[in-house]
């Protein structure tokens, strides 16, 4: 039931994020700094409005959107719980995979490889450890999982020399 709003969100990220990477290498290939930055610097505020959007669009409607999708009333407490967190560690996710083209398209492909590399490693560990180890059930591992995956994302924005 998941799926399809994964894809969903996904889509939004992909649209902000690698549709401007074209503009983006073409003004940074042309010696046009300013734009290239202007360019990177506007998928990043449509990438937070977006995540901002589905988010509290997400919230308000989370049973009737979920219901759609095949949560039956067995389940639809606990898939709107689990929805509830992924979409609060969802602008983190989706800056994460909007602005790491930018990243590739400057001349990192390394970086930006392993900052995906990083995120699914640390979400392959991290769960079972958080489910079994910690006994923290699936939703609580979730939120501990978002909780991590802030850090990683504020770490390489902190760190990385975008362009500029």
């Amino acid at each position: 039931m998941y799926f399809p709003l994964i894809i969903l969100i996904t889509g939004f990220t992909n649209m902000f994020g690698m549709g401007g990477i074209p503009l983006f290498s073409m003004a940074a290939g042309a010696g046009k700094k300013d734009m290239a930055r202007d360019i990177q610097n506007t998928s990043f505020v449509l990438l937070i409005i977006s995540a901002v959007v589905l988010m509290v669009i997400g919230d308000i409607w989370a049973g009737p959107i979920l219901d759609f999708f095949g949560a039956g009333l067995e389940n639809l407490v606990y898939a709107k719980s689990y929805f509830e967190i992924y979409l609060a560690g969802n602008i983190f996710a989706m800056l994460s995979g909007g602005m790491n083209p930018y990243i590739t398209a400057q001349g990192f492909p390394r970086i930006g490889m392993m900052t995906i590399a990083i995120g699914a490693i640390t979400n392959m560990v991290l769960d079972p450890l958080f489910i079994f180890v910690f006994h923290m059930g699936g939703r609580r591992s979730r939120a501990g999982y978002g909780d991590f995956t802030v850090f990683i994302c504020c770490v390489f924005m902190a760190l990385f020399p975008f362009t500029g």
